[in-house]
């Protein structure tokens, strides 16, 4: 009895194990994922430094790639800008160039107060010979003033370093647009230009539109942004002129042709 007991429980055993291999068996797709899972997610945490450093490498590329992208753009942009305002510039230049060779006036300064040598001149050109008051004024392609008042044979010129005369102003590089005014002793200075745009020394003024008696182009002269003052509580930069205005002899006279 002892050992048939003995089998039977060797028996149940055998077939407790057979039904075991086979359940496995049976559900060893489920368990071949269950086991896959696992071994993915053990993996997963070291393998993360490895993928960050990746996809970092990518977006790196990326982001390289549309920064030079951006650079090139601006690149032709700013060229682009260069050869407009060059051709805008040489488009002025000659159109001052015409004006100034076919309705220029040749004048002699004949007098010059002494008291007001820095505000006015007198010249021999009068209402007789085309002038009327407005005009821009001369000296070797530069502005020296503007026509104040005239007579039939003379006329009053009052100069850019008056302290009463105003004149609209371009600076050419940055095309941002102020007010020229003289100080009364052979100073100009430039007022109302903006705070925030970075000026530099020798850029060129010349004049801005101000009616059809002052063509706009006409040179005047260089900023000079170390030498600055306060003017009215006005930050104002001083101007250095082309012209030579201690030594006026002989000036020219800019007319504007009727209906242009």
């Amino acid at each position: 009895m002892g050992k048939d007991n003995e089998r039977q429980w060797i028996h149940g055993l055998a077939s407790i194990l057979f039904s075991l291999v086979l359940l496995i068996v049976s559900s060893g797709f489920s368990y071949r994922e269950s086991l896959s899972g696992i071994v993915n997610s053990v993996l997963y945490y070291p393998e993360l430094p490895v993928h960050i450093l990746r996809q970092g490498i990518v977006s790196l590329e990326a982001w390289l790639h549309t920064k030079n992208q951006i650079i090139e753009e601006l690149r032709n942009l700013n060229l682009e800008n260069m050869r407009l305002r060059t051709a805008i510039r040489y488009e002025k230049t000659m159109e001052f160039a015409n004006a100034l060779s076919s309705n220029k006036s040749e004048a002699l300064v004949i007098s010059r107060p002494p008291a007001h040598w820095w505000s006015e001149i007198r010249i021999d050109k009068g209402s007789e010979d085309g002038v009327t008051v407005g005009l821009g004024v001369l000296q070797k392609g530069y502005l020296v003033g503007r026509v104040a008042a005239v007579e039939r044979n003379f006329s009053w010129v009052e100069l850019i370093t008056s302290q009463t005369q105003m004149i609209p102003i371009v600076v050419e590089e940055t095309r941002d647009l102020g007010v020229a005014i003289g100080d009364g002793r052979g100073g100009v200075w430039v007022l109302y230009l903006p705070d925030n745009k970075p000026f530099r020394n020798g850029m060129v003024i010349s004049t801005a539109m101000v009616n059809e008696l002052l063509i706009p182009g006409i040179p005047i002269g260089r900023i000079y942004t170390d030498r600055v003052a306060m003017l009215g509580g006005v930050k104002a930069y001083r101007l250095e002129l082309e012209a030579d205005l201690a030594g006026l002899y002989g000036v020219s006279v800019l007319k504007v042709r009727k209906g242009g």
